[in-house]
């Protein structure tokens, strides 16, 4: 493993805390029950002041601050004797809405717990974990079965593109098997893979 995660800078995986790179320099931890992750390694929770969800921060002269993790969202502010502690939530905006924009306020009549407000050339579908967004002009897989390694990207206005998994070419409409047969006999060809 290279980057930030490289050195275990969470802790021994072994015990149960993984490291998770958030960009080439930056990490963040998920702690083994009993550890809380306090924004460098994952430490034993009494050495933690703050409630579930949150990491303290300490701001070099003996004090902290009591912030939430990601995926978690401050839900209210309390006063624990001296210290001011930041109570978190549970961020049912975390990784939604890709290609759009994620709202805690639910559409009317959804069971879900946000709704996505999607980017030009993407439409609102829903399944059993909520909302999300999908390109328009890929919203039927033109390209053919994603799960074979076809992908669908929007063009233009609703219009689409393939890239094809290997050994199959985009013939202007989806993804087709790149066969012997395309070539005239006796001459040598390539099909690009676009």
């Amino acid at each position: 493993q290279a980057g930030p995660c490289a050195e275990n800078p969470c802790g021994d995986p072994e015990i149960g805390h993984t490291c998770r790179a958030t960009s080439d320099t930056e990490y963040t931890c998920s702690c083994a029950p009993g550890y809380v992750f306090n924004g460098v390694t994952c430490a034993e929770s009494s050495a933690n002041p703050c409630y579930p969800g949150t990491v303290a921060t300490t701001d070099g002269l003996g004090g902290y601050t009591c912030n939430c993790t990601a995926g978690y969202m401050a839900e209210d502010i309390e006063d624990s004797g001296d210290v001011t502690q930041q109570r978190c939530i549970e961020d049912v905006c975390y990784n939604k809405c890709d290609n759009g924009t994620c709202s805690r306020t639910p559409r009317l009549g959804s069971d879900s717990a946000y709704r996505c407000e999607c980017h030009e050339g993407y439409d609102v579908k829903r399944n059993d974990q909520g909302e999300y967004c999908e390109a328009i002009g890929c919203s039927s897989n033109p390209c053919g079965p994603p799960e074979e390694g076809h992908q669908c990207s929007v063009s233009g206005d609703n219009g689409y593109a393939c890239t094809c998994a290997s050994k199959y070419f985009f013939n202007g409409t989806e993804c087709e098997k790149a066969t012997n047969a395309l070539c005239s006999p006796g001459r040598l060809g390539a099909q690009a893979n676009t």
